[in-house]
């Protein structure tokens, strides 16, 4: 992973633990989705699958 990739991973993973200003829908469709992609990310990361079973990738 390059580091400007890290970077984003980092910044995703941060907004994603942040709490929304309560009625800022913004705010929650922000948060909502960071946690979407901070979700992605830490399956590709483990491999594993929605429902965390670890998947096997053929070459």
């Amino acid at each position: 992973m390059t580091p400007a990739a890290e970077q984003a991973c980092r910044f995703v993973q941060l907004v994603a633990q942040a709490q929304p200003h309560p009625g800022n829908a913004l705010d929650e469709r922000i948060v909502t989705t960071a946690q979407k992609i901070a979700a992605e990310i830490r399956r590709e990361l483990f491999e594993t699958s929605r429902s965390d079973v670890p998947l096997t990738r053929k070459a």
